[in-house]
């Protein structure tokens, strides 16, 4: 839904996803958060963004307590990657070593989003330094 809003906007957008809608399918299931494809979401996981250093990474809600984003984080830094856009509540996703690298990267803009009550939803934009 982010990519199809974002490239409404114009911008250029390369989309990845471990499961997506229509690729192969989580052992557990599928992908259960959707059932509707909005954009086309290549099948790729965290190693997917040292592919594409010269765009910006962006990773919206990350699994909870999960390395993944720590891991696509790395990934796109070694690679020459600069700028991330990471929107999500710093207490319910990612995991603590993803959001102690981006506290150490120069953040551009940073501000809360409209959320559900109670969710703590920010969009944070940084630079690596």
């Amino acid at each position: 839904y982010w990519a199809m809003c974002l490239h409404g906007l114009g911008a250029d957008i390369v989309a990845y996803d471990k499961y997506p809608t229509g690729g192969s399918m989580d052992p557990s299931g599928g992908n259960a958060w959707f059932d509707d494809c909005w954009f086309h979401v290549m099948e790729g996981d965290e190693t997917s963004a040292s592919h594409h250093p010269e765009r910006t990474l962006f990773l919206c809600w990350p699994p909870a307590e999960n390395p993944m984003a720590f891991s696509a984080l790395g990934s796109y830094l070694s690679a020459g990657g600069k700028k991330v856009i990471y929107i999500g509540d710093p207490e319910s996703s990612a995991d603590a070593s993803f959001h102690s690298i981006l506290a150490g990267l120069r953040v551009i803009d940073g501000r809360r989003t409209p959320a559900w009550p109670g969710i703590n939803e920010v969009m944070i934009i940084c630079e690596g330094v």
